[in-house]
């Protein structure tokens, strides 16, 4: 049984396809009329080759109502264009394929050139991001504890531990330190307020009560706690139900002494974790 012509919509997929390779400009040759204005209106119009309808320009009999409103049968022209090429003597099929060939091979060859432009343009930001060595962290311990006890052993071995790790924390994504600042900014060393609280030098922060203080999709803060998790720098507690903020390989959990310290004399967060200056815990 013939099918009944009946004129289809393009499906979002073909009109995407269209639009991308369009390259926001009308396909007929020497016409530069950009398909959306600078607000993002659809000023452009989708053209069939082989028309739609019966009486249509090109009609051709023979194709199926998905045929005609497939991709290969439509491009985009500006008005002006759209009637030029009604004159089907001069813009015949053969004629009317060609300006569509042609005019997405060129945008073809801007989208391979914008995509490579894109690849070239990554790059490590963390390559070039450094810190700056501590050299004591005597103000730390005399600020918390009221006086430096360490032997000069211990303050070699503290020394070289804290720029060791801090060297791989700078080394993790943007996005990971920053959502580390914030935490460690919120983090609490309250015992009292912990159902067990076994150890010392605990810091913690809760989930929930974090994550409702920043705006990012939970997914994504879901992956940088675990971008956090796998560099030993926060671990989950089951039985207290907190994250609790750590130093890797340190028996002194740094964190901790330095949010105690903040209770007793000013300090700015916000320079140290942009700088990565922590001298002035020296």
């Amino acid at each position: 049984m013939k099918e009944e012509v009946k004129r289809l919509a393009p499906t979002y997929d073909t009109l995407r396809q269209l639009y991308t390779l369009s390259g926001n400009q009308c396909a007929f040759p020497g016409c530069f009329n950009m398909m959306f204005d600078m607000n993002g209106n659809f000023v452009g119009q989708v053209c069939h080759i082989e028309a739609a309808s019966e009486g249509g320009e090109r009609f051709n009999p023979h194709m199926t109502n998905e045929q005609r409103r497939h991709y290969d049968n439509l491009l985009l022209l500006c008005y002006s264009c759209h009637i030029e090429t009604n004159n089907v003597h001069k813009y015949p099929v053969n004629v009317m394929k060609k300006i569509k060939q042609e005019h997405e091979q060129l945008s073809w060859k801007w989208v391979d050139s914008a995509i490579k432009n894109m690849y070239n343009s990554f790059e490590d930001v963390t390559k070039t991001t450094i810190s700056k060595n501590v050299t004591s962290l005597s103000n730390l311990y005399t600020t918390v504890d009221g006086q430096d006890y360490r032997s000069n052993d211990e303050i070699l071995d503290d020394v070289r531990i804290f720029n060791r790790e801090i060297k791989k924390f700078i080394k993790m994504s943007p996005d990971a330190v920053n959502l580390f600042k914030i935490a460690f900014e919120r983090a609490s060393t309250d015992k009292s307020k912990l159902e067990w609280g076994h150890g010392d030098m605990l810091i913690y922060f809760c989930y929930e009560e974090l994550f409702r203080t920043i705006r990012i999709e939970q997914n994504i803060y879901n992956s940088i706690l675990d971008e956090l998790i796998r560099n030993n720098f926060i671990t989950y507690d089951d039985d207290e139900k907190m994250f609790f903020i750590i130093f890797p390989n340190s028996e002194p959990n740094f964190w901790f002494y330095m949010k105690e310290y903040s209770f007793k004399k000013p300090v700015n967060f916000d320079y140290i974790f942009s700088n990565f200056d922590f001298t002035c815990f020296d």
